[in-house]
């Protein structure tokens, strides 16, 4: 059997079968293999396969293929629906993904099997993958998934898109206090279903689940017509500038025993929401955290209009 599939690898690189298009049948792998780790030089054979993932164990693909220091590229075609994907590698040794000519995962470099994970956003239609995998000593295998994660929001419809790595999903606006629901991922989009009064928070459907995000970490569209689902202040038009180096914003109108939930710096301009009896601290909107600051230390207007709330 092992000198059969000799005679059968033989055949393909004499005809010439390793100068077929990588993307040869959309759908399907082209996997083109090389006798060096550096994918240097024309492939010693080349296959359709179902997928990238391989576990040679201590060996390689074939015996026409030393089992330590040897490389290959997949590519395929792949017909996708709109939506956020999660490509997930593990490799032994290093691994490159393209997506559309785009270096998504780039770990070009020996490791013991670990695991990359990138997302991509795709319109719907055709998509060209390209995977490529190095193997120096020791064990060989690598492993590759992709899968969808993520929707993209109806037409005309609020939407709002991941900005950060990784943003968390809380069940009320607050981040202090909102249990974390789930996390969400950059270039992933959803649907915003409510707003807080300041739309400093937004409330998405997170693939069914609805769930609260900081403003500052999305990007969104199409917020005038999304109603305010909380009980939060409404806006008041005031405002406040920080006129000092740093300014702490603490949980209660007291510097001693107000807790300190962020500092702000100098010229730093955030909504007023509310104020104490005589004005004299402010209750601020700082990107999402409602907290007091000592108004000795900022410079602040339109304040009749504020409400007394502390």
């Amino acid at each position: 059997m092992r000198a059969r599939w000799i005679i059968i690898l033989t055949c393909i690189a004499v005809l010439g079968l390793a100068a077929l298009p990588v993307s040869a049948q959309v759908g399907l792998w082209t996997g083109a293999y090389f006798n060096n780790a550096d994918l240097a030089g024309t492939p010693v054979f080349v296959l359709n396969e179902a997928s990238p993932s391989h576990n040679w164990g201590n060996g390689s693909p074939s015996p026409l293929l030393p089992a330590d220091f040897f490389s290959a590229r997949w590519t395929s075609v792949q017909n996708l629906g709109a939506g956020v994907y999660q490509i997930t590698v593990r490799a032994d040794d290093g691994v490159r993904v393209f997506v559309n000519g785009v270096a998504y995962i780039n770990e070009w470099r020996p490791s013991p099997g670990n695991i990359y994970t990138a997302y991509v956003t795709l319109p719907a239609g055709q998509h060209t993958f390209v995977v490529e995998y190095f193997e120096t000593t020791g064990a060989a295998y690598l492993e590759y998934d992709l899968k969808l994660v993520g929707g993209t929001a109806p037409p005309g419809g609020a939407a709002a898109t991941v900005t950060t790595a990784q943003l968390n999903v809380r069940h009320i606006p607050n981040p202090f206090t909102g249990t974390i629901l789930t996390r969400i991922y950059q270039g992933q989009t959803y649907p915003v279903v409510g707003k807080n009064a300041d739309a400093s928070w937004l409330q998405l459907d997170v693939n069914g689940l609805i769930g609260w995000v900081n403003a500052r970490y999305v990007s969104a569209t199409n917020l005038a017509n999304v109603p305010v689902t909380d009980s939060s202040v409404r806006p008041t038009g005031a405002a406040a500038t920080v006129t000092t180096d740093q300014l702490n914003v603490r949980h209660i109108p007291n510097p001693i025993t107000g807790v300190i939930l962020t500092r702000i710096s100098r010229g730093q301009t955030y909504p007023v929401i509310g104020k104490n009896a005589d004005a004299s601290w402010l209750q601020l909107n700082v990107n999402g955290v409602i907290g007091w600051v000592n108004a000795r230390y900022v410079s602040a207007t339109n304040l009749a209009n504020v409400p007394v709330t502390g």
